[in-house]
């Protein structure tokens, strides 16, 4: 899963970055390299917002050491 998030305050070009990629052009250069369409998720707010992207951040990178150790484990078994 990828995430595109543009945080409050940040400078106008990551919002124009992100336009563009959600943009029809944007969506055919990601569909040509097999890239799927961006899920739309409301944006959340205060304090309940910040613990949502820290969790999903979180998963991620849960997500991510998994499929590393994966990867170990099998070159490990292949050597």
């Amino acid at each position: 899963m990828v995430v595109l998030a543009v945080l409050k305050g940040a400078n106008s070009g990551g919002s124009q970055l992100a336009d563009y990629i959600l943009s029809p052009t944007g969506q055919q250069i990601l569909a040509k390299y097999a890239f799927s369409s961006p899920k739309s998720v409301p944006e959340p707010q205060g304090v309940g917002g910040i613990l949502l992207a820290v969790s999903v951040a979180f998963a991620l990178q849960r997500k991510l050491a998994a499929k590393q150790q994966k990867v170990q484990v099998s070159n490990e078994h292949h050597s």
